[in-house]
């Protein structure tokens, strides 16, 4: 029984050790890629009272990409036609 245990016990930690931290925040780039993901952590980032430095940088980055796509939208819809021959 103590074998299973300490077996179980030594398995958790090193399951747990597997994980990788988040270390950096993502650029606007990535965010302008994955705008999905952007515009949900734009709405999270709204709910959050308090952030860290990481979450506030990935919160702003997100912020610009979904911005700087909404300007690419509403700039595309206000094009001319022009013919081209």
């Amino acid at each position: 029984m103590k074998i299973i245990f300490t077996i179980a016990t030594i398995t958790i930690i090193l399951l747990t050790g597997c994980s990788e931290p988040k270390d950096e925040a993502e650029t606007i780039e990535y965010y302008k890629t994955h705008l999905d993901e952007a515009k949900d952590l734009v709405q999270e980032c709204k709910t959050l009272e308090s952030m860290t430095g990481n979450e506030r940088v990935e919160c702003a980055s997100a912020e610009r990409a979904v911005s700087a796509s909404e300007r690419k939208h509403s700039i595309k819809g206000n094009e001319p036609n022009i013919k081209t021959w």
